[in-house]
């Protein structure tokens, strides 16, 4: 079992890694957080390349996973009906996607707990 500082340098690690990830994208750090499984990374990426594409103007209020699903916050004034859409489809996706591993999840859809397959589900913890 690892140290609690050990997983403090991971934490502190991986958040260094997703502020300089964001930062490549022009977003700044997300004031509610940026926290999802390396499994979802793909998709999380894809739809803020589709995002800035449309127009967004990077206000990124938290990115995470409620109820077994990718939620994506946009800031107050960032919504229009497209880029809701582009929304819609990457919570529609991770619904088929394991969060921990990127591969296909047995359970779809909406589930209460971690998104994970059932490989990663029996592992104590996924990054």
């Amino acid at each position: 079992m690892k140290t609690y500082e050990e997983l403090r340098a991971e934490w502190d690690a991986r958040e260094a890694e997703d502020k300089a990830y964001l930062a490549e994208l022009g977003i700044e750090w997300p004031r509610c957080g940026f926290w999802v499984g390396k499994g979802w990374r793909p998709l999380v990426h894809e739809t803020l390349v589709k995002l800035i594409a449309e127009g967004w103007d990077r206000q990124l209020s938290q990115v995470k996973q409620k109820f077994g699903l990718l939620r994506i916050y946009l800031g107050a004034h960032s919504h229009t009906v497209v880029l809701d859409d582009i929304l819609r489809e990457a919570e529609r996706l991770s619904g088929e996607i394991c969060e921990g591993c990127g591969l296909e999840r047995e359970v779809k859809g909406q589930i209460s707990g971690r998104a994970h397959c059932n490989a990663c589900k029996a592992l104590p913890f996924v990054p």
